[in-house]
């Protein structure tokens, strides 16, 4: 019997003239043994194809196109699917003139033998091929078993095979539909034997679709996958699962970020504990060694000259008071508002108060003047550049964070806010995890007033200005609350009602928050208007007093929460939070329980009457 080594050798031009001749003659003389010979090997190949080693499997292969050398993968599997419906030899002819048959039928009889180790088999490994390929074709190189070529339109890519971008772009098409576009610059690897998202190998029958992307930009349209059989895509820093969606997806040395355009991709830091959802509008960053960044795609991508002159509001400062008119920060309570008690087994108002917080620790902000010089928001991770603006000198350098600031910054003619997270001062210039542009004059509301908190909304918005404690507030609070003292089963199932929005929120802090209750994020709170609130404890003047009318008037808005902190001796943690721009001298304590008595007052606004119009 002719051993499969042999065999190998022979169809790869390994074998001496005179074993070759030998083992010619051996196969010519028996028909029977020639036909046992045939179907033996094609058994051994396919057993080889489905347990063997990669590497195995891959020499195996090589060995086979050597024969066949210069005809193309998808060439060679239609040829041995011809050759198997219509064969053109019978085994008494091949044993007549064996020679002959050799010199014009070889790569159908090789490829006959060993069909199994080229042909895909359809439940184990789906089709991938080249659906369309740039102007410059050269530019597109499969790497494959230490060797490479160039792209051509309608190859086929085998599992392992590297696809490298030079200054073109191309397309690749799953069986299904899905078709991945590649940018200049990408180079994108066909992961093989892990298709699971657990990471283990996938089981017999489960077609692997797995890729990494090792560098560069790639654009997806994903068609809806099983549930449990994700498509998935690798970056050095990050996880996406798909189940069906459209989105971008970048993957830099030092970052890795996410765009949907809709539909659901899961994403997960490799090598961070941090994971997120991220929905149509959303996006995702994974950088090196922090938590994902996410949030909602702002609309306003522009600067401050292109913004159009207000229509209306022309004597407000957006600067001090910012968003229009009809804003929710900017509206009143009406007058048919009706209220419903704070309904959360976690906030407990009464026995733990609020807080009023200095607005420059935790959501400083900076207004530019036009006197001020010219410097850049960059991205920390990322190689690029949100804008260029006029920033003061001497911005953002008193962070009480050593590294970093969460902050914003409105341009010189009050047009523009960027909101910037993760930052810090870079000589001349800002450079931010991430930077948000929010149109002032706009409605301050997802989609196009965006921020980092988990609400969506800005975050300079709800913020009390300087001087308003003095001279009363006319605009919504923000308010920051326990994490446990929120509902993540919303009216809709979520953690939001409007003006909140679906956010990209980490699963382990979602997992935080309460099952039951009426307060969400978004959630509208404030005091009755039927209460005196000059009986509250409060006086009726002063920067209690000036909250307090705020609160009754306009409300606070749900934008935020954080965590329970350990217990320390009597310190009883407040379950909501303010925050103010602060005068110097600002006795804290003495405003924090004055604050408090307000908040046990709260209650949740069920309804804002005919004047809320939402």
């Amino acid at each position: 019997m002719i051993s499969h080594d042999q065999l190998i050798a022979y169809m790869s031009g390994a074998l001496a003239p005179e074993e070759r001749e030998r083992l010619e003659t051996q196969l010519a003389g028996d028909e029977t043994a020639l036909r046992s010979v045939l179907e033996q090997e094609r058994l051994d190949a396919a057993l080889h194809a489905m347990f063997g080693g990669a590497a195995e499997r891959a020499q195996v292969k090589q060995a086979i196109l050597e024969v066949v050398s210069g005809t193309s993968y998808q060439d060679i599997k239609s040829n041995v699917m011809h050759e198997i419906a219509t064969p053109r030899f019978s085994f008494r002819d091949w044993r007549a003139g064996w020679r002959g048959v050799l010199a014009g039928g070889l790569a159908a009889a090789a490829c006959a033998a060993l069909a199994f180790l080229l042909w895909p088999r359809a439940e184990t490994v789906s089709p991938i091929q080249f659906a369309e390929l740039g102007d410059v074709r050269n530019a597109v190189v499969v790497v494959r078993a230490g060797g490479e070529f160039a792209a051509k339109d309608g190859a086929a890519l085998q599992p392992g095979d590297t696809v490298r971008v030079g200054d073109g772009a191309a397309t690749v098409a799953l069986a299904d539909g899905t078709r991945l576009e590649m940018a200049a610059g990408t180079e994108l690897v066909w992961s093989p034997g892990c298709s699971r998202s657990n990471g283990q190998p996938a089981k017999a029958g489960t077609p692997n679709k797995e890729f990494l992307l090792v560098t560069g930009r790639l654009a997806a349209r994903v068609v809806k996958q099983p549930v449990d059989r994700p498509l998935t895509i690798r970056t050095p820093l990050a996880v996406a699962r798909v189940v069906g969606t459209e989105f971008t997806l970048d993957a830099a040395p030092r970052a890795t970020r996410i765009e949907v355009s809709e539909g659901l991709v899961k994403m997960a830091h490799t090598s961070v504990d941090s994971a997120v959802e991220v929905a149509g509008g959303e996006f995702a960053v994974a950088m090196p060694g922090s938590e994902l960044l996410a949030g909602l795609q702002s609309s306003v991508e522009r600067t401050s000259k292109s913004v159009p002159p207000p229509a209306a509001d022309s004597a407000r400062d957006f600067a001090r008071q910012p968003f229009a008119a009809n804003s929710p920060w900017n509206r009143r309570l009406g007058s048919g508002a009706a209220y419903a008690a704070v309904q959360s087994p976690a906030l407990d108002l009464a026995r733990h108060g609020a807080v009023v917080l200095p607005a420059h620790h935790d959501r400083p902000v900076v207004v530019a003047r036009p006197s001020d010089p010219q410097g850049r928001i960059v991205g920390r991770y990322e190689e690029k550049t949100f804008a260029t603006v006029l920033i003061p000198a001497g911005a953002f350098r008193d962070s009480p964070h050593a590294d970093w600031f969460n902050g914003t910054l409105i341009v010189a003619d009050h047009a523009v806010a960027y909101e910037l997270f993760g930052a810090r001062r870079r000589n001349d210039d800002i450079e931010a995890s991430l930077c948000i542009p929010n149109d002032l004059r706009g409605a301050g509301v997802p989609p196009s007033g965006c921020g980092q908190t988990f609400s969506g909304l800005p975050l300079v918005a709800g913020i009390i200005r300087e001087g308003e404690l003095e001279r009363g507030i006319s605009h919504a609070l923000a308010a920051a609350a326990l994490h446990a003292g929120l509902s993540r089963r919303g009216p809709a199932g979520q953690p939001f009602v409007w003006p909140a929005r679906h956010m990209p929120i980490e699963s382990k802090k979602i997992e935080m928050l309460g099952a039951t209750g009426n307060v969400c994020y978004g959630t509208l709170l404030a005091i009755p208007r039927d209460v005196d609130i000059t009986q509250l404890g409060v006086g009726n003047s002063g920067p209690a007093f000036e909250i307090a009318r705020a609160l009754q008037t306009y409300g606070a808005y749900v934008t935020h929460s954080y965590p329970a902190a350990p217990a320390q001796n009597d310190w009883v943690q407040p379950h909501m939070q303010f925050f103010a721009e602060l005068p110097e001298g600002t006795d804290f304590q003495k405003l924090a329980a004055e604050v408090s008595k307000l908040a046990r007052h709260l209650k949740v606004v069920a309804s804002n009457g005919p004047e809320k119009g939402k």
